[in-house]
């Protein structure tokens, strides 16, 4: 039993890393570009407010100030209060993408955007409570958020990629063009960004619902492969876009070793049982626990 307990434990070191290194990326891509293009916040306040541009672009330099403050405060305290700032912040900006509008992407930034800003609530919220994120004795609804995150992130941009959105479609010409020199159709193109959108939508969907390491570890190539792409249609704001991405494929990485072996092969079904019980309801409609999970 205690070699068992060992190999489904997850190395709480290697969460960390992964936690830190996320972070990282994330924010100092985002601060590079909102200082190089300001964020949306700034972009929203410029158009419908009459505050002079000295203001709105201190808002600008307070808020990513305020992102690299909370960044730098999680270095030196495992605390979750940092992490709720952060992802509150990016939050505020998919709320603010989707008040300027202007274009599909626009208008499904916040379930497009959501692996962005829930992973830093979910970490948040399983420090606040449980101070761990053990699989053990972490909370299932965390390891349930971080999944949600992933997937609403993936199943948005197939969405996307299915209806034939056409910033995707410039940056699979784009990157075409700089790794195969080839001319294509563009009926071959849009056909092809379908098939890749019905790829992601079906991913997300079984990582959600009943994740297993196949699916989290295409996940993790997938995110990383379309993230840095940017930097080859786009070479300077592609830089930046790749690291605010780093969710896309780092976080498949960090659920599969929060999650565990024995987690992974568990559906959402096995909470919604826990919870039922928890409550006092019935739970004729209730998986029971297999061997493993014993």
């Amino acid at each position: 039993m205690a070699s068992s307990q060992q190999r489904i434990t997850p190395d709480k070191r290697m969460i960390a890393i992964l936690v830190y290194l996320t972070a990282c990326l994330q924010v100092i891509g985002y601060s590079f570009r909102a200082l190089h293009e300001s964020s949306t916040l700034t972009r929203f306040l410029s158009l419908n407010t009459a505050l002079p541009s000295n203001i709105t672009w201190g808002i600008n330099e307070f808020y990513v100030g305020l992102m690299i403050a909370s960044l730098v405060w999680a270095f030196f305290r495992w605390s979750p209060w940092p992490f709720y700032l952060i992802g509150t912040l990016f939050l505020i900006e998919a709320l603010f993408q989707t008040a300027l509008g202007g274009g599909m992407a626009a208008t499904l930034s916040i379930p497009a955007e959501c692996s962005r800003y829930l992973w830093f609530l979910a970490i948040g919220y399983a420090l606040r409570n449980a101070r761990t994120l053990d699989v053990e004795i972490g909370l299932p609804s965390v390891r349930l958020l971080l999944r949600l995150g992933l997937a609403l992130t993936f199943v948005t941009h197939g969405v996307e990629a299915i209806l034939r959105h056409p910033g995707f479609l410039d940056t699979v010409i784009l990157t075409k063009r700089s790794l195969l020199p080839i001319t294509d159709t563009q009926g071959f193109l849009t056909n092809g960004l379908a098939m890749i959108g019905v790829v992601d939508v079906a991913v997300g969907l079984l990582v959600l619902f009943k994740p297993n390491r196949t699916a989290l570890v295409y996940m993790a190539f997938w995110g990383a492969l379309t993230a840095f792409s940017h930097m080859l249609a786009y070479p300077t704001a592609g830089f930046f876009e790749a690291l605010i991405r780093a969710p896309h494929y780092m976080l498949p990485m960090l659920i599969l070793v929060i999650e565990g072996t024995r987690s992974l092969r568990k559906p959402i079904k096995h909470v919604y049982s826990r919870t039922l019980r928890k409550m006092g309801l019935p739970t004729h409609l209730a998986l029971k626990r297999s061997s493993q999970d014993g």
